[in-house]
């Protein structure tokens, strides 16, 4: 785990591990017969947000078996089932208590787009770009319901020449839209109010937010909810666990779209 992300890791430690905690009291619940709708909702959620960040601190592992619970969860969970999720709960509470154990590559992909942004090349769509820190700062305006999937985005695009407003409810993110129009918006799929497609859709449909690019994040990787997301206007479509090169070079390319 890089210096970088193990800070990062420090600080939200507490949180994912709450997380886990309130997903072991629905597992038990279930267990007992006694998990009603509004503890299961709950604590999919929590494992929704778990699988969506944790690749991003070096859990790939941890992120699929956060998916997993969060799948399961989606609807009422019987006894003799709950036993397969405590086995899957165990694990991915052994896979925390190992951080680093199994990240795969995170320091050097994160080192490789340092690397690009101070060599000022980058590699976007198939086409090389410059990419000057000198240059035309761009705007950024993020929203996540998920304080912990917000500090992943913050990370990624606290770098030269990106200036990010990021946000966690909706008010806030019409607020911030109306005071001054971003170059370009990132927004997660999954939120309580509106769903990310349900925001582009508003966005799309306002003459002044009519060609705003917009980059939609999704822990799914389901083509027919990706193809669904671009017929609501999204731009690019992006999966968790983000990878900094990836989502640099998206926000990028689309706030610089080709002549």
């Amino acid at each position: 785990m890089s210096s970088k992300i193990a800070r990062a890791w420090e600080k939200i430690q507490s949180i994912v591990m709450k997380r886990v905690d309130l997903l072991d009291e629905a597992v038990r619940a279930a267990a007992s017969d006694s998990l009603g709708d509004d503890l299961r909702l709950r604590a999919r959620s929590d494992a929704h947000k778990l699988h969506g960040t944790l690749g991003s601190f070096g859990f790939p592992r941890a992120s699929e078996l956060a998916g997993e619970l969060e799948k399961a969860l989606a609807n009422p969970v019987s006894p003799s089932s709950a036993l397969t999720l405590t086995r899957t709960l165990e694990e991915l509470r052994q896979t925390l208590a190992e951080p680093g154990a199994e990240e795969s590559g995170g320091e050097e992909r994160e080192a490789r787009a340092e690397r690009a942004m101070r060599q000022g090349n980058e590699t976007v769509a198939g086409r090389s770009s410059l990419v000057e820190d000198t240059g035309p700062t761009l705007s950024v305006l993020a929203m996540d319901d998920d304080a912990i999937a917000l500090a992943v985005l913050r990370r990624m695009l606290t770098v030269p020449g990106i200036e990010l407003r990021a946000v966690r409810r909706e008010p806030e993110f019409w607020d911030a839209l109306t005071a001054r129009q971003p170059d370009v918006v990132v927004l997660d799929l999954e939120m309580p109010d509106h769903t990310g497609r349900e925001i582009c859709e508003m966005l799309r449909a306002r003459p002044d937010t009519h060609d705003l690019p917009v980059l939609i994040v999704s822990a799914t990787d389901d083509p027919a909810i990706r193809q669904s997301l671009f017929a609501a206007g999204a731009n690019h479509c992006l999966a968790k666990p983000l990878q900094k090169e990836q989502l640099l070079a998206a926000v990028r390319s689309h706030a610089h779209p080709p002549a």
